[in-house]
């Protein structure tokens, strides 16, 4: 008989959230560009910056469903939209504060990390 696995609440509460940020995020950048505030603002911004960021958050959606569904891709496809956006947003602005958002990188291991036997991390495929 198999065993099924077993989620830790927090990784299922990470998910949850983080897959309904994004959600909102994906539907704010279609609105974003094309404000006023947003074009003065970064003026000097590639044209192909913002919906690379749209779809790099539709991209991290499938990958946390991924990890929802224990495949261990999921992971690396998180941290790599998540490095793809900190490096879009350091194009947009020139600012390398944007670095600040690796932070998720740590916040999805971490919750990977927990719950004994719940743990997430080794129980992804």
């Amino acid at each position: 008989m198999d065993n099924p696995k077993k989620r830790h609440w927090a990784l299922t509460v990470y998910l949850v959230l983080a897959t309904a940020i994004l959600s909102l995020t994906f539907i704010a950048y279609r609105y974003i560009g094309t404000s006023t505030a947003y074009i003065q603002k970064f003026s000097n911004a590639p044209s192909w910056a913002l919906p690379a960021l749209r779809y790099l958050c539709l991209f991290h959606i499938v990958c946390l469903s991924a990890i929802f569904r224990w495949k261990k891709w999921g992971y690396w496809g998180a941290i790599t939209a998540s490095v793809l956006s900190v490096i879009i947003n350091i194009v947009i602005e020139g600012k390398l504060e944007n670095l600040a958002g690796l932070i998720g990188i740590a916040i999805l291991y971490g919750v990977l990390q927990i719950g004994g036997e719940r743990k997430g991390w080794t129980q992804l495929a």
